[in-house]
Parts: structure tokens; sequence; C-alpha cells
């Protein structure tokens, strides 16, 4: 957990009759990441047949997807597959599964296209609509005008008219299918009086429908036109009852597919497991008689899986486990290891900042679990109120319970953050901004307002100052747990250089430390004097010496050995330079991190000030606003501070902490397995 996984790569042999054992097996564990045998050193590439046929797994991926996205439209739940099935499961008939899906489109076109077809007629309804909105003067200016002349509006025309009942049916049915439009009428003895309300830039087609329609235009001064309520409520009528039409085809769409979910979980989970086979067929490479594999194995793995090979092929079976580094590829090159982060469920929501970050190093340190507690710590520090935690906590428990499984991460991070600031608010004693009991640690409100405190407390932080300098020491200590990573990720990776003579090395580490001694003694002295200075020749001097010969021992060890890297004159001064500028960077990083510190406890004062300038704004003010204000107020800061402390805690996490020791370039582990 603390460190990625380590790896192991199996590269063997077996009859061609026992191939599809070996790869049932690799998917009933779900732990092997395929490596193409023909790319491997000394591999023989005339002897060798891919066995991963690409036209057929792009067929069945096809096949696949299309089943899922009708499972997913007819609210079915995608089929878990479960290791025992693995071994009843038939080959995908592609053809019937071809059929029963052309069954399953003819059934559902009809419906999906009278779907569309009618979201486009509300979505035509609801843009009429908005222009009434937007266009509220003009549009009631041309109904109260009158005007035959139809320009009231540059954007809507209003028009009134007869036509013969004979003609008004399918006139009515044109227009409604075809236009945005508002449409009245009211039947006299022969005719039907029509008045029309819709945009401009449809009046020519429109007019065209109309004179098919044998339309009589009457002027506006001699009808008694509808209200703009009238036209509103007529065009929301409409909307209403296409909104409804639109549910029920919605619910027979579902029906439909329903009558199959038998037949389509059945072909997707078939379709699935053949896609999953072709995955691990990439690694497989065949002979006449035989059949090689390979593939990333997590060393704790091994063991079992191997046991089953033996025993699926009745020790009909060559194998060799190869440590990581010692795998390459058909040139000599090394074949990079996957990284697998081998964290607990309860942690997997923080390997996403880790991620976002970027995925470490094979055969480093794993940065989740430190993070899952810093990110934490940082953010209840930063936003110490038991009140807005509780809100916060109460957030990300009901977005993971409304969201899919595969999409807690977010809800489950709120949940921590506020379970963190309920802490930190209880030893603070704040809740919503009041102090409403006795502080366990120290009166994080008086000292905020700088005012003694109502309790007797047994603490020593009693002013800003003290919260300032406890924020640094926290910030020493993150730092230090930084350059003690380091150390460890150099020591698992052998690079006795960069351990001993770089800048977050064990030289920088000692440096560091001197660094923190001397300011610490100077600010003590109330900025008098750095202590005893009689030792900083040989402690901070001699060190910084050593630092020059980062470079030149990284090209004596390593660089001279390649042949474009060949000795120039030029080298040393580059060396001289590079050793000048480590100087200045490690001065400015040490100090720029270390105050960085500062706005841990910066951003909790903040908070509390904050909170006490609203209640001192609603103090004074009837009741009703004095509530509508303290809950607007605790609503903008659970917002605005909640989010505040969240970048905060990743931006520490990340410059300050991971900067000193996280090794990137990594490539993630992504085995094949049933249930992704």
């Amino acid at each position: 957990m603390f460190v990625t996984a380590a790896m192991k790569h199996l590269v063997g042999m077996v009859l061609l009759e026992d191939a599809d054992k070996v790869a049932q097996i690799f998917l009933k564990y779900g732990v092997v990441e395929p490596v193409a045998v023909k790319n491997l050193e000394q591999a023989d590439q005339e002897g060798l047949d891919e066995s991963f046929n690409t036209a057929l797994y792009e067929r069945v991926s096809e096949l696949r997807r299309h089943i899922e996205t009708l499972l997913t439209l007819g609210n079915i739940s995608i089929p878990f597959i479960r290791e025992d099935e693995v071994e009843k499961m038939h080959a995908a008939n592609l053809e019937n599964c071809q059929k029963l899906l052309a069954k399953v489109d003819s059934e559902v076109t009809t419906l999906r296209n009278q779907q569309q077809a009618l979201q486009e007629k509300i979505h035509r309804k609801q843009e009429l609509l908005h222009s009434f909105g937007k266009n509220q003067s003009e549009f009631s200016n041309a109904l109260l005008r009158f005007r035959a002349d139809k320009t009231a509006s540059e954007m809507l025309r209003v028009r009134a008219g007869r036509v013969k009942k004979i003609f008004f049916t399918a006139l009515d049915q044109k227009l409604r299918e075809r236009f945005n439009i508002s449409m009245s009428s009211s039947q006299e003895e022969h005719d039907v009086l029509i008045k029309l309300v819709y945009l401009a830039d449809r009046e020519q087609e429109i007019n065209q429908v109309l004179q098919q329609a044998q339309w009589t235009e009457i002027p506006l001064e001699d009808v008694i036109i509808a209200s703009e309520e009238d036209s509103i409520q007529d065009i929301e009528n409409d909307i209403a009852k296409m909104q409804e039409e639109q549910l029920q085809l919605k619910k027979e769409f579902v029906q439909r597919i329903g009558r199959y979910k038998d037949d389509l979980t059945e072909n997707w989970t078939r379709l699935h497991v053949n896609e999953l086979y072709s995955r691990l067929r990439e690694g497989f490479s065949n002979t006449r008689y035989t059949s090689f594999f390979s593939g990333w194995i997590p060393q704790s793995s091994i063991k079992k899986i191997t046991a089953d090979l033996r025993q699926a092929t009745n020790n009909h079976i060559v194998y060799e486990i190869r440590d990581a580094q010692d795998v390459k590829d058909n040139t000599g090159k090394r074949i990079q290891p996957p990284t697998a982060m081998q964290n607990p469920k309860i942690l997997k929501p923080f390997e996403t900042l880790v991620k976002t970050y970027g995925v470490p190093a094979y055969n480093t340190i794993d940065s989740t679990l430190p993070v899952a507690f810093l990110f934490v710590v940082m953010f209840g520090l930063m936003f110490a109120d038991a009140g807005h935690g509780a809100v916060i906590a109460l957030g990300g428990l009901i977005s993971m319970m409304m969201s899919p499984k595969n999409k807690r991460d977010l809800g489950f991070l709120m949940t921590c953050c506020g379970l963190s600031s309920i802490v930190t608010g209880i030893l603070f004693g704040s809740y919503f901004g009041f102090p409403l009991t006795k502080p366990i640690w120290f009166d994080f409100e008086a000292v905020a307002n700088n005012r003694p405190s109502h309790y007797t407390l047994k603490t020593t932080i009693t002013n800003i100052n003290d919260v300032f300098k406890l924020s640094i020491q926290f910030g020493i200590a993150v730092i230090y747990l930084s350059y003690v990573f380091n150390w460890l990720n150099r020591l698992r990776r052998r690079e006795w250089i960069e351990l001993l003579l770089e800048r977050n090395g064990i030289l920088g580490g000692w440096m560091y430390g001197v660094g923190i001694y001397l300011v610490w003694n100077y600010v003590a002295s109330n900025y008098q004097n750095f202590g005893d200075t009689s030792q900083m020749g040989w402690m901070l001097g001699v060190p910084v010496l050593l630092l020059f010969f980062a470079e030149p021992a990284k090209y004596f060890f390593y660089e001279r050995k390649e042949k474009e890297h060949k000795f120039k004159m030029a080298m040393p001064g580059g060396w001289i330079g590079h050793w000048l500028l480590e100087i200045f960077e490690f001065v400015v990083n040490s100090l720029s991190n270390t105050m960085s510190f500062i706005r841990v406890s910066g951003l909790g004062m903040a908070h509390v000030i904050l909170m006490s300038t609203f209640y001192g704004m609603a103090e004074n003010m009837p009741f009703i606003a004095k509530i509508i204000v303290m809950v607007l107020a605790n609503v903008i800061v659970i917002t605005l501070e909640g989010l505040s402390a969240a970048i905060n805690s990743v931006r520490l996490n990340y410059y300050e902490f991971f900067s000193r020791y996280f090794i990137g370039g990594g490539r993630l582990y992504q085995p094949v397995k049933l249930n992704e």
C-alpha cells in the first residue's frame, strides 16, 4: 500500500490446444496485463504467428457497444459476470447476435424517430416562447396596435385570416408540425377564423402553406386578438402535451427493449468475455503446435496463477518468471513495467488526487496514503467549523447515495473533509461561526479577533504570531516528511548520487535543517542574531560545496558510458552554472515552501473574521432580515471557503510535498479483468 506493487513478467509456452485454458485462467484472476510475445527480446519473428484477430475483435466490440447502448436506453443494468460463469461460457454467435440486434432495432427505430421528431417540435415551441420572453414589449405592441402591415416587430408577425372548413385540418397540421407558431381558431358557419403569431424568419414558407389552403387575409383591426398571456399560455400548453407524449413514448421504448432483456444481457455477456479473451490473446503468438504467452503479473499473484496453469495443462507447460528490470524488447531496450497502486477501496478516491499530478514511477512510493491523511487534515485546519463541516459531510453523503457506484469519489472526499472540519471545529469550539462550546485546544475566535479568551485554557497559543508559528512548524514537518520519502525512493531505485548529493537528497535535508535552525534562532532573538554560528563553516559551507559534485558524478558514473555524451571543455562551466542555480533555487524554494504553510492558519483566521463580520452586520437588523442574512452568510462561506480550503490543500500537497520526492512518468497497470 505504501509503495507500488512489485511486478513480475511471466512468459511461457503451452500446447496450442491449451491456449484457451491459459487465457481463461488469466481472465479468471483478472491480474494479467498482456505483452506481445513478438515484441520481446530473442523472439523468433519468423517462427511466430500472431493469434490476435483485429477484424474479429473490432466486430465483437462494436456489437457489444451496440447492446450496451440498448441496455442503457432500456434502463437495464449491465450484467455482472461471475468467475464460475466464464468456464461455462460458450463463444458468441455473431450472426445470431446481429439478427437479434436487427430485430430489436426494427421495433424501436420507429419509436426513436417519433421521439426525435417530437423533441424537435418541443424545441421549436420553446424557441418561440423564448422569443416572446426576449421581445415582450415588441410582442405586446403588435397585439395592442393591430397593425395591418405586420411590421410591429422585426422578430414577430401577427396575422388574422379565414380558410374554408374543408382545408382547416390539413392547414393546422402543416403549420404546427413545420413551424414555431402560436395559433388560435374559432368556427364560423362555413369558414374558420384563424389568428397567427410566428417568427418573422419563416414568413415566406408560411405564406406558401397559407396560399395552398386558400387563406383570406383579414385586417387586424377587425379581429379581437388574444392577449400576450393567452398566446404564451397556448404555447406552454402545446409544450406540456408534447412532453407528455414524449414520456409515453419513452415508457413504450423501455418496455419494448425490456421484452428482449434476457437475450440482450446473455449476448452482451458472451460478447464481453470474447472481447476480453481477444485482448488477452494480444500477448499470445503461435507456432504450428504450440502457443507462447507473456504478461505482467503482480508478484503476489504469481504463485496462484502458475499453480492453476500447471493443473489446467497437466503440467504440459514451460514458463519463466522474470524480474521487472530484466525484461527487454526486441531492440534490447528495457520495457517499462506498469505501475500498480495497491490501495484498499476506502483510499481509492484519493488515488484520483495522485493520478491528477502524475502516475508514480514503478518501484516508488505510492502517495495515496500520505495524501489521504494530509489533504483531509489540511482541509480541517483551514476550515475549522463543526457546523459547516456537518453540512459538507451531509452533502457528501447525499452525493454518494445519489451517484452511481463508479462516480462516488467526489462525495466521499466531501464527507471526509466535512468530518475533518467537525473534529477541528470541536477543537476550536466553532459552530457556524459561533463559539458555542469551550475549545479543547485554543480559542481561535479570540485569537483571530485579537481579544482575550472567555475561557481558561491550558495552551501557549494566545495570539496571531503563535498561530503562524504553529503553521510553520506543521509545514516544516511536512517538508521533512517529503525529504524522507525522497530518500526512500532513491534507495529503492539505487540512485546513490541523487540520494546523497542532490538538493532533495540527504545533503539537501541537512542544509534545510541548518537553515531552519538559523532562522528560528534569529526570530527567537527578536531578529538580533542567529545563535551560535561558530560551526557554520562545516555545517553549511561544506554541504554547499559538496552540492557541486552532483553533476560531475552523474557524468562520470552514468553519462560518459554513452557514446553521444563525450567530454567537452565547456562541461565544467556548465556544472558551475548548474551548481549556482541549484543553490539559488534551494534557498528560494525552501523559504517559499515553508512560508506557504502560513495559508493553513491564514484561511482559518479569514473564516473566523468573515463570520464575525456577517453576524455583526445582522446584529441590529429586524428578526426576519437577520435570519436571511445569517442563512445567506453561511451558504456563501460554505461554498467559497470550502472550495478555497480544498484548492489550497491540494496545492500544498502538490507543490510543497510532492515536488521533493514524487517520481512520475509511470504507466498505469491495466490488467484484463471481467468487471472493469
